[in-house]
């Protein structure tokens, strides 16, 4: 039992939903936390250096996940050369968002 319990902390686990993204980083996560403070002090004490602060994190924030998402782009764009025929649809899937199908409903008639 303790063997199994050490086990489980030594494998991070990782929560995947149509909502996740792969690109997210711990990095942006901290980023995200500062840009978090750095609005709440702005809107306890609206000064022209709060704002301009603000701003400046906000800024290099969407910088940063237009980066990592490039950065996840172009890393599973060039998996594409040695990956196999159906892996190859698997990243093209992954790349072009293609889970969220628009499917005609059926339509009963009385």
């Amino acid at each position: 039992m303790m063997m199994m319990m050490m086990m489980m902390m030594m494998v991070p686990v990782k929560v995947v939903c149509k909502q996740s993204k792969p690109w997210f980083t711990g990095e942006l996560s901290d980023q995200l936390k500062k840009q978090k403070q750095t609005k709440k002090k702005c809107r306890r004490r609206s000064t022209p250096r709060n704002y301009a602060e603000y701003y400046e994190v906000l800024r290099k924030t969407e910088e940063m996940i237009e980066e990592a998402n490039q950065q996840w782009w172009e890393k599973e764009v060039s998996k594409l050369k040695t990956a196999s025929q159906a892996d190859k649809w698997k990243i093209n899937n992954r790349i072009t968002n293609s889970d969220t199908r628009m499917e005609i409903q059926p339509v009963t008639i009385d």
